[in-house]
């Protein structure tokens, strides 16, 4: 699954009941510097007011959450400073700013006894969360941009990931943060039979995914995701915005066996934030199968979903009309933001 790493840096606070090491107080630091895999909440850039929940245990053992002072090292909340991330597009390159708590009185320290630890991350942050209270999941029906980003569910754990023990001799950490949900894209492009303008304007009105499960629930320490059964009906993002990672509507499709070989554009790029499933699990309920269905006019066109949606893996399902119907093609990748031209799904022959 596509990582990415957290700049994170603490400076020393009060809390209650500070404990008496003979080196002094010892904040935990989560750092990386500059990563070539960059994922965030919601896809490829941290935002100003994004916040992590932050838990640390004995090493070993999750059932143990450590102690700074009085207070529980459980759901510490993190939130990055004002300067902001920066992506280089030429050098696929994000490097990160740094993190603070989010209180004045709650902070990490590392055990004075010099006794290792374990690091579990998640985002987005919820002041409800506990060690045995899990982070609430609900898939919007009706998505947008602004919902989405609140379900880009992130988690994070250094307990097979470090090289080396977190301890107060060595309190930097790097935090290798990975997608919990699954994302799909529906591009909708003529074929044999279409031009662009049959599909231009509002021809297309609304892409769904039909028979999907959109409550769960989320324990950072375990890292459980408890999904739900149930089937509803997810009516897809439409990308407009050319800024956008997943715009792909100037995106050049060559049609593979047409003589001579065609050449169109997608003209509708639909996105979804979901929760994983397929058809053999329990989420699946009742008869029938997993569908995209989509409309051109009053014509409405659906498709079997067979791909199982897993954890931190994004889907592409490139919707093509023809004469003779819908021709569909698949393509599975991590979730991650790849140069698609040349096209991944239909190559230049």
């Amino acid at each position: 699954m596509l990582t990415t790493a957290l700049l994170m840096t603490s400076c020393g606070q009060d809390i209650t009941e500070d404990p008496k090491p003979s080196k002094g107080l010892v904040a935990l630091q989560l750092s990386s510097g500059i990563s070539v895999s960059k994922t965030r909440a919601f896809d490829t850039t941290w935002e100003g007011g994004n916040a992590i929940g932050v838990f640390t245990t004995v090493k070993g053992d999750k059932t143990k959450i450590t102690k700074s002072g009085s207070l529980d090292d459980a759901n510490i909340g993190y939130q990055i400073n004002s300067e902001l991330n920066t992506y280089n597009a030429d050098a696929d390159t994000c490097t990160y700013g740094s993190f603070t708590p989010t209180s004045q009185n709650k902070k990490i320290y590392l055990p004075v006894d010099g006794s290792p630890i374990d690091v579990y991350a998640y985002y987005p942050y919820n002041n409800n969360v506990s060690a045995t209270i899990p982070l609430v999941v609900e898939i919007p029906t009706t998505q947008t941009l602004p919902n989405q980003k609140t379900i880009d569910v992130l988690m994070a754990d250094t307990a097979s990931t470090t090289e080396h023990p977190i301890d107060i001799d060595n309190p930097e950490v790097k935090l290798l943060f990975r997608h919990v949900m699954s994302k799909v894209i529906v591009y909708v492009m003529p074929g044999v039979g279409f031009s662009e303008a049959d599909l231009a304007g509002e021809k297309v009105s609304s892409v769904q995914l039909l028979k999907q499960p959109k409550d769960a629930t989320f324990a950072p320490v375990t890292q459980v995701l408890a999904i739900t059964a149930g089937e509803h009906t997810i009516t897809m993002q439409e990308i407009t915005d050319s800024s956008d990672p997943d715009y792909a509507t100037e995106t050049n499709y060559t049609i593979p066996n047409t003589e001579p070989a065609e050449t169109k554009k997608i003209k509708h790029t639909y996105r979804a934030i979901i929760l994983p499933n397929n058809d053999t699990n329990p989420v699946a309920t009742g008869e029938g199968v997993r569908q995209i269905k989509f409309n051109v006019g009053d014509t409405y066109y659906t498709y079997d979903i067979t791909e199982p949606f897993e954890s931190g893996k994004q889907y592409i399902f490139a919707m093509r009309l023809s004469a003779t119907g819908v021709e569909v093609t698949a393509a599975i990748k991590d979730w991650s933001h790849e140069t698609i031209t040349p096209n991944p799904l239909y190559p230049q022959e």
